[in-house]
């Protein structure tokens, strides 16, 4: 299973992460090493195909080979006297059911074999004890008042355990006070937060709560008293009022929209089409990084938590929230112990307790007026390098025509799938996008594809297909051998063993036929053990083909794509892995089924009517009634609807594991748990239990009318035997071939959806080697009367008739609050998106027509949220250019530019220490200097710095500001930004309102203005006091 898992972990890492994989060009790398995980898993395929042919062939050749023993001592037992025929045709008879069961159960080895191996991990994880059990009832449960201490801590992280987080950290928190913990990235500020909430216990020392040690507090209990608004913050892929009800069961809608009020975001979720019951998308991808992390603060507010823990709660937020939101965490701190990390110190400029942490341990403690008092502190550095104040912010007022046109348009937004679009400028959201070819929907009619059309693509194969077709015929043979092998058995139970000549008679027919029996069995396991083997290699082979033309064509698709609720990430891994699987069972070993059930029926039905026509049509008429309860017991099965209900599962259980901080905080791992047990009933028991009483009739009624004709000498006992056991037997192989081989209809609906998507060409095709590909790039960017909708809300302007000129080399900084169309100039710049009006152009060409890897290979970008891989530092810096082969030596000077180098040189293991999935191994500054050099070591021609210093702590965020100056030099810039000090040295700022830009100029023209620039610089900055 290990081979199988580890391909679905590249394509989950690859969706989820599928901008910065577009961003970088690195479809090709990520193809080559999911194609290396795909070849393992053929592999270990064609192994287990190998396997499961050699245990049928001996089973085979056991069970007929005993048969042959069986029925050869029992002729000689009646021979001797010792047995009469009866006792000898029933014991065998019970013998040969008894196998027959067997033998219906062998297919069932595959499924009993991969549940061991599976269930040996699931069983494992399930009778795992931890220490931190959420669930569990033991601990107290005291009433909660707030007075928080933190004892001579000392605490790495187990995944890390050569690294020191904290040492001797030691720090009292009284009830209902605001402290505030500020620092460098990485010294620790977060890792207080997770100990709070009891993630993890630390090494040495102890957390108390009200003077109780929290260990001996019930884990759940803990947890419902605090609240927590985190740095990223995570949605869940349901409404907003359910994602804001999630921080306590049982809230109301009237609670629900308080909370949203104090967290300034009640106005803009009125503003959408249905208000509260809005879908969110999944990780909250259809609201921009603003609104996210309000409705992160008012799902923490609704819990009205004794504590208030805010990892840079406001660090998402632009200028003219964050003030009313800090307001109103102000106010939900009053009466609650709230812990503060704040890299903007202006946010915690009223702490009644400021503590700076460095190295893991407190290094100085005060209020804000007594840290400033301390000559050369590190918090009178850290507030002179930012100089944050808060202030009132000011706004010009919107013109007329703007707010009648976004009113008019609010609410005229296109229903897509059963649910409509948001209806807000959520700048760095993605929404739904177009191709050229449609791929299937979920719940529309697909066409089946035709067998020879699906048979074309395993053509490679061919002769693997052909072997394997006639081990099958090999293997359809045997039902009418066995059937004549019987019937000439039970001629030697006529003669009388008291006769000499008929006593040699039964030794002779005894051998003959036992012989026979033996070799059917060699015969027949053969046939069966060529089956398996052949058509595993014909169909891993095409399924890995399958599968690697299917990743391509996701990675293939727009960014829009993966905005589509029945894209997301689970949906897609699931599709990747049953539907192409699905497909096998509509190419080789469908020929095989043809082959062997076309041997066994038509031999069968030859052999049954020649020896007795009369029986035969009795037995026959039986047919449409096994037919009925066939077609119920397919029917009772229900797979289609099974998959659906695992695909949706799938999509749960991927979206509560990847954020299960956050469940864990929120304290709702069972309703988690309720969502992922969803159940469906099914009558496969009693559908069984007709087909099988319907085979008893079938027996009853043949040798009851059998037996008639024996008496009335139409036919002979062995003519009665040959016919009853053929027709016996071929319904019996063709159950246990149809049994192993996948539902047919299935497997060419799954080749139908699985060609179209793969054929599909989307708008913007980063495959295509078409359009331009200038020899030079100068780095001239333009947008010209830009114009854009995303497509699936074309009611709704985005940007409206911008205008941006960026000259080569040139530095230009685009400013406005959330949502005013920022990241979507930047998403328009790589291509991400086409625009409605207007155009984008480089070097006075339009972007449309040059060549799409061209282009974003011109450009390096930083986001917002810095996304790595589960690879080492190194290979995720290298990852910036995948063109070629990257020396260390430009990847350390890359990381040095990066002010990243002197920490990644502290680590045990340097460039080779893995970062973990999504970089959950190390802080969040860290992640972003390690993207920025990323973005540096392409030595890119234009720069795209989406906020790439906000993650940054004050100390580093002057020096990579630096760097990404110096960086600059030479390239074309363009830098979003809500720290206005970092882009005062721009050539030109771009004030963007609603779409449009309404100011430029340097700084100092800019605040000459006296307009929306100057008031927000006014916010971010005063005299020092």
């Amino acid at each position: 299973m290990e081979p199988t898992r580890q391909h679905d972990n590249k394509v989950f890492n690859s969706v989820v992460d599928y901008r910065t994989v577009a961003a970088f060009g690195g479809e090709a790398e990520q193809t080559k090493k999911y194609d290396i995980h795909l070849t393992k898993s053929c592999k270990f395929g064609i192994n287990k195909g190998f396997g499961i042919g050699i245990g049928m062939g001996i089973f085979q050749v056991t069970t007929l080979g005993n048969y042959a023993f069986s029925l050869w001592y029992g002729v000689r037992l009646i021979r001797d006297g010792d047995a009469e025929p009866g006792d000898v045709a029933s014991v065998f008879y019970m013998v040969m059911l008894g196998s027959v069961m067997v033998g219906q159960g062998a297919p069932c080895m595959e499924a009993l074999a991969a549940a061991r191996g599976v269930g040996y991990t699931i069983f494992n994880i399930i009778e795992r004890n931890s220490a931190i059990d959420p669930s569990s009832a033991v601990g107290m449960k005291p009433e909660v008042i707030g007075d928080v201490e933190f004892r001579d801590i000392d605490f790495v992280y187990p995944s890390r355990p050569t690294v020191q987080i904290l040492k001797d950290f030691s720090l009292k928190v009284p009830h209902g006070k605001r402290v505030a913990l500020v620092g460098e990235s990485g010294c620790g500020k977060s890792t207080v937060v997770k100990l709070i909430s009891r993630f993890y216990d630390p090494q040495k020392g102890s957390v108390l709560l009200d003077g109780k040690n929290i260990k001996d507090i019930n884990v759940s209990h803990l947890r419902s008293h605090i609240g927590v608004v985190n740095q990223e913050p995570i949605l869940f892929s349901t409404t907003i009022a359910e994602n804001i009800a999630y921080g306590r069961e049982g809230v109301t809608q009237q609670e629900i929209e308080k909370a949203a009020r104090a967290a300034n975001a009640h106005n803009f979720i009125s503003q959408f089409p249905k208000g509260y019951e809005t879908q969110c998308g999944e990780r909250g991808t259809q609201m921009s990084g603003g609104q996210k992390q309000r409705i992160a603060i008012a799902r923490a507010l609704v819990r009205n938590p004794k504590i208030l823990l805010l990892d840079e709660a406001t660090s998402a937020l632009d200028f003219e929230s964050e003030a009313i939101v800090q307001e109103a965490l102000d106010r939900a701190g009053e009466g609650r112990t709230t812990i503060v990390i704040a890299h903007r110190l202006s946010t915690i400029r009223n702490a009644d307790i400021i503590v700076v942490v460095k190295e893991g341990h407190m290094a100085e403690t005060g209020t804000h007026e007594e840290l400033m008092a301390i000559p050369n502190g590190i918090y009178k550095t850290l507030v002179r390098f930012q100089k944050a104040v808060d202030d009132k912010f000011y706004d010009e007022g919107d013109d007329a025509e703007d707010d009648e046109e976004e009113a008019n348009e609010r609410f005229q937004l296109e229903e897509v799938d059963g649910l409509f679009e948001l209806g807000s400028f959520t700048c760095s959201s993605s929404v739904d996008g177009y191709t050229k070819t449609i791929v299937t929907e979920e719940g529309e009619a697909v066409k089946p594809m035709s067998f020879f059309k699906i048979l074309k693509y395993n053509s490679p194969e061919f002769w693997y297909i052909v072997i394997g077709c006639l081990g099958s015929a090999l293997y359809g043979s045997n039902p009418f051998v066995y059937g004549i092998a019987i019937g000439g058995m039970f001629e030697a139970f006529t003669y009388d063993p008291k006769i000499s000549s008929e006593r040699e008679k039964m030794e002779d027919i005894s051998v003959k036929w036992s012989i026979v029996f033996f070799a059917l069995g060699i015969g027949s396991g053969v046939g069966i053990f060529l089956q398996n083997w052949m058509f595993a290699k014909s169909g891993e082979a095409l399924t890995q083909r399958l599968r690697k033309w299917s990743f391509v064509a996701v990675l293939r698709q727009e960014i829009s794509y993966f905005d589509k609720p029945k894209n997301s990430t689970g949906a897609l891994c699931s599709r990747l892995s049953t539907d192409v699987s699905a497909v096998q069972g509509a190419t080789g070993s469908q020929l095989g089924f043809i082959s062997s059930s076309s041997v066994s029926v038509i031999g069968g039905l030859l052999v049954c009517f020649v020896t007795s026509w009369k029986l035969s049509l009795v037995m026959t008429s039986f047919a449409p009634l096994m037919l009925l309860s066939g077609v119920f017991f397919m029917t009772a099965l229900g797979a289609s609807t099974r998959r659906n209900l695992e695909e949706d599962a799938g999509k749960v259980a991927e979206e509560t594991l990847s954020n299960i901080q956050t469940v864990a905080s929120l304290g709702r791992e069972e309703e988690f748990f309720e969502r992922k047990a969803k159940k469906i009933c099914h009558f496969a028991g009693l559908a069984t239990g007709s087909t099988l009483c319907i085979v008893n009739l079938t027996f009853a009624a043949s040798f009851r009318y059998g037996a008639t004709l024996v008496v009335d000498y139409d036919i002979t006992l062995k003519d009665m035997m040959t016919t009853v056991f053929t027709y016996l037997s071929v319904g019996v192989v063709a159950g246990q071939t149809s049994s192993m081989t996948p539902d047919y209809s299935k497997a060419k609906i799954a080749a139908q959806k699985v060609f179209t998507f793969i054929d599909s060409v989307p708008s913007i095709d980063n495959q295509s080697e078409e359009g331009l590909k200038p020899e030079k790039c100068k780095g001239e960017i333009k947008l010209n009367e830009v114009g854009f909708r995303y497509p699936s809300r074309r009611k709704i302007k985005v940007l409206r008739n911008l205008n941006i000129t960026v000259k080569p080399g040139q530095t230009v900084a685009l400013v406005g609050t959330s949502g005013c169309g920022k990241s979507t100039t930047i998403s328009l710049v790589e291509r991400f998106y086409d625009v409605s009006s207007g155009s984008v152009t480089m070097d006075a060409h339009n972007v449309k027509d040059l060549n799409i890897k061209w282009l974003r290979h011109q450009i390096g970008i930083v986001s917002q949220e810095p996304v790595l891989f589960d690879m080492t530092i190194r290979e995720n810096i290298a990852y910036g250019d995948t063109t070629r082969e990257i020396s260390d030596k430009e990847i350390e000077q890359a990381a040095r530019s990066a002010n990243i180098h002197q920490f990644i040189g502290s680590l045990p293991k340097g460039y080779d220490t893995m970062v973990g999935d999504k970089g959950t191994l190390i802080s969040g500054g860290q992640k972003q200097r390690i993207a920025i050099a990323r973005a540096l070591i392409r030595d890119p021609k234009i720069l795209l710095l989406d906020e790439a210093t906000s993650a940054l702590d004050t100390e580093s965020e002057k020096v990579v500001q630096q760097a990404l100056d110096n960086a600059s030099v030479g390239r074309t810039t363009l830098v979003i930004a809500h720290r206005l000090s970092t882009i005062q040295h721009a050539d030109c700022i771009v004030v963007i309102r609603r779409g449009r830009a309404v100011e430029r100029g340097t700084h100092e023209q800019l605040l000459a203005m006296k307009r929306i620039y100057h008031a927000l610089h006014k916010v971010q900055s005063m005299s020092q006091r």
